[in-house]
């Protein structure tokens, strides 16, 4: 049966029998669980987090919470069962049975799911074609990469000016700038955050050229050094590309 899956569910939220994260092929319990590991961030957010706000936008915290009552609802299975999102009758669970579940509208359940799978958090059902054998084999199905959560991809940021292209780039671009500044405070993750809603824009309209992401990148790499870095960044940043002149302009321009 095809069946939407929560990614990587047995190292990120499954329970062992001694109630804690499961090691070295400890037994997991048998029954529905009670509660489900959600890693504590704090106050400073992993690079997954921050791809599915960037891909989610204004309604990155909705689609945050849909997901973690998909995990309870993965959760609430028997252990071979786990990680599989299932409808009440043990059934893979459609878009309107979720949505009857959580008792929201179709149309928040479909938007946050179509982000989850965009970034990696839900795997979607693989279907069920029949090759020459007659069963799923390496040609026609696509491998789930499970470091997709919080991997960094060592390649050039050529951005293809279309929502979907667009977004998955700018994602490695925010990642690699994370890492690069490590921002330790939420005015510092905003200021980020808004740079790259800006960038956005910028290539959308054509206004800038993509390769500017690379100039961005090298700048932040430049400014590790600095004191006070992000302040050293941002400086850096005003000076080559004019990021906060243009930014106050396009501001007062809406």
């Amino acid at each position: 049966m095809a069946y939407y899956r929560i990614a990587e569910w047995t190292q990120r939220y499954e329970v062992s029998i001694k109630g804690r994260e499961p090691k070295n092929g400890e037994e997991l319990r048998a029954g529905p669980l009670s509660y489900v590991r959600l890693k504590v961030y704090g106050h400073r957010q992993g690079a997954g987090y921050r791809r599915l706000q960037l891909a989610s936008g204004d309604r990155f915290m909705e689609v945050f919470g849909i997901f973690c009552k998909l995990l309870e609802i993965s959760g609430n299975q028997t252990r071979d069962h786990r990680g599989k999102l299932l409808n009440e009758r043990d059934e893979p669970a459609t878009i309107g049975d979720i949505a009857f579940l959580l008792g929201i509208p179709d149309e928040q359940v479909d938007f946050a799911i179509a982000k989850l799978c965009e970034v990696g958090w839900l795997i979607k059902p693989i279907p069920e074609i029949s090759g020459e054998s007659g069963t799923l084999n390496k040609h026609n199905i696509t491998k789930h990469n499970p470091t997709q959560h919080n991997s960094t991809k060592e390649q050039k940021y050529g951005m293809a000016k279309a929502g979907a292209s667009l977004s998955l780039d700018l994602l490695r671009f925010a990642e690699d700038l994370d890492n690069s500044l490590k921002p330790n405070s939420k005015s510092q993750r905003q200021a980020l955050l808004n740079l790259i809603q800006w960038l956005r824009f910028q290539i959308e309209e054509n206004l800038l050229d993509e390769s500017v992401c690379q100039k961005i990148l090298d700048i932040a790499k430049d400014s590790k050094s600095g004191r006070v870095p992000m302040a050293v960044f941002f400086s850096r940043l005003d000076k080559a590309i004019g990021y906060r002149a243009r930014a106050a302009q396009l501001k007062g321009s809406d």
